[in-house]
């Protein structure tokens, strides 16, 4: 059996979908015309966003995610190899 594609909607079909609710389309009918979970709809109502975000939220932001990846790629370039631990502790120093 493949594998479930998740999030196969667009953020546009998203949009479309809200002012469709916002409008006088129930929610299911919505869902069911854009192909969108009901739940997802919903979510995206009581937060106001039009973002498609999948997973989980990552705990860095982007420039801590930069700033991790160059102190990693100099070590490696001095080199001084990555092990899981010193990883873990660079990791930790955020």
């Amino acid at each position: 059996m493949p594998p479930k594609k998740r999030g196969p909607w667009s953020e546009e079909s998203l949009k479309n979908a809200l002012e469709g609710i916002k409008g006088d389309m129930s929610v299911l009918k919505v869902a069911q015309q854009y192909d969108i979970p009901r739940r997802t709809l919903r979510n995206h109502l009581l937060s106001g966003s039009t973002v498609k975000k999948l997973g989980r939220r990552s705990l860095l932001n982007k420039n801590q995610e930069a700033e991790l990846f160059n102190r990693i790629f100099r070590l490696a370039e001095v080199g001084m190899p990555i092990t899981s631990s010193s990883s873990g502790e660079c990791i930790h120093l955020y």
